[in-house]
Formats: C-alpha cells, structure tokens, sequence
C-alpha cells in the first residue's frame, strides 16, 4: 500500500477499517492497476474503482475547496448542537469554534483523507456510545466499522462471530438506517 501512495498522482483518500481508498489522477489510477495485486474477496476483485468516488478527500480537490470557501463565505457557521467527530479524529461539540468547524468543512474535509479508525477511536473513546448509527446511504460501512470496532475490542469484541453475536441480539452496536430491522430501533 505505501508503495501505491509513491506513485504520481495517487493519494490515500480514505481509510476504512482494514481498507485504503485512493485518490487520483487518470494516469495514477492507470499505475495503480498495473501496480497493485489483483486479489478476490467474494465475488469482488480487488483493487476495485469506486463508481463517482473521485478524488475526495486528496489535494486534487484543492480548487473545489478553495471555490467553496468563496461561494459559502457567508453561510452563517454555529457551533454543533450535537457532538461531531471528524475524519481526522477531532471533537467539534457545543463549544466548537465556528470558524474552525467551517475550516474543517470546506478545507480538511475536502483534501484531507478521511480516516474512519480515528475518527471512530476517537468517537467511541470520548463519548462511549451505546451504538454506532449508520446514515447511509446503502450500508457500505457496516463491514468497516465492524473491523474497527473489534480492533478496539469495543464491549469485549474479538472476532467476527463475536460481532455477529452481538448484532443479532437486541442491541446491536451497528445500526444500519438501510436496514428497515435496525431503523425501527430508533425510529419509531
């Protein structure tokens, strides 16, 4: 994986439990295909190109950040009413700095990678939820948070089959809103 972030154009976009995905140029993805394993998970093939993924997260979206801090610059920022964590694993909570949460939006967010583990370590350590809401769309993180989850051995976790057990009882840590089960635990 190192040796993919030495190619030109290629940069880590986000990181997503035991996963990286990258942001790149035409001619970076070209050298990470050739570069890179071609390994299978499933019915998957791995690397794998991401359908609208872009280049989120990366430098390359230097420009869109900076056109969005034009465009937004009088969007009236307040502090969250409910505690965030960000990709890059800082609290923004009732006392944020709306300048610094705007900051973080337009700017870190957009060419800074994302990286899921910290962000969650951060989460689960300073606010020990009961659960992990999911949003979606699509349940596409599920899988991501529970590696990270029973790499921080959350409730005990130590393996897949202790995540399983604990997700089909009647609390599960991962709550998925695209699954309608899991959305009628909080939506009722």
């Amino acid at each position: 994986m190192e040796e993919a972030l030495k190619l030109p154009g290629v940069y880590r976009s986000i990181r997503l439990g035991g996963m990286t995905v990258f942001g790149c140029t035409r001619e970076g993805l070209s050298a990470l295909n050739e570069t890179l394993p071609k390994l299978q998970r499933g019915d998957r093939t791995f690397p794998l190109q991401l359908p609208l993924h872009s280049a989120f997260h990366t430098p390359l979206m230097a420009l869109t950040s900076a056109r969005a801090q034009v465009d937004l610059k009088d969007l009236p920022w307040r502090s969250p009413a409910l505690p965030m964590v960000g990709g890059d694993g800082n609290h923004y909570g009732r006392t944020a700095s709306p300048a610094a949460l705007a900051r973080y939006t337009l700017t870190t967010q957009v060419t800074d990678p994302f990286d899921l583990n910290l962000c969650l370590r951060a989460a689960m350590g300073e606010h020990g939820p009961d659960a992990v809401l999911l949003p979606g769309p699509g349940n596409s993180l599920g899988a991501a948070t529970a590696q990270i989850l029973i790499q921080l051995g959350w409730r005990g976790l130590r393996d897949r089959r202790d995540f399983e057990e604990v997700q089909a009882s009647p609390r599960p840590l991962v709550i998925s809103m695209d699954r309608p089960e899991q959305r009628a635990l909080v939506c009722r």
